[in-house]
C-alpha cells in the first residue's frame, strides 16, 4: 500500500483516501498505489453508497460508525475519509484483510 493513500493528523487521526466504486457484486478492498478502492453493493444514490462504506468501515476498524466522517468528497467517487485510530494501526489492519 502506498504511502499517499494515508496520512496521520497531528491529533492521532487517519485520513484515508479511497475511490469508492458502488453498484459491484460485494463489499471489497481493493490495494492500489494512489488510493484504496472500495467496492460497494449499494448504489450511487441518496447518499446510499456513502452509508454502506461508513457500516463496513465501522465493522473493520472496530469504531462507531458516528466516529468515521467522510471529511471531503461527500457526492464524489473520490473520498477522503477520517479514521479515529493511529496510521500504523489502519494499516496493519488494511494489510491484514
Amino acid at each position: 500500500m502506498d504511502n499517499q493513500s494515508l496520512t496521520e493528523t497531528k491529533i492521532g487521526k487517519t485520513l484515508m483516501r479511497i475511490r469508492v466504486r458502488p453498484n459491484s457484486q460485494k463489499f471489497s478492498i481493493i490495494l492500489n498505489e494512489e488510493f484504496i478502492e472500495v467496492q460497494v453493493k449499494a448504489p450511487p444514490t441518496k447518499g446510499k453508497a456513502n452509508a454502506e462504506v461508513l457500516k463496513n468501515f465501522s465493522k473493520i476498524f472496530g469504531v462507531s460508525s458516528k466516529n468515521i466522517v467522510i471529511v471531503r468528497g461527500s457526492t464524489s467517487q473520490d473520498k477522503v475519509i477520517e479514521i479515529p485510530l493511529s496510521k500504523d494501526s489502519v494499516r496493519a489492519i488494511i494489510e491484514k484483510l
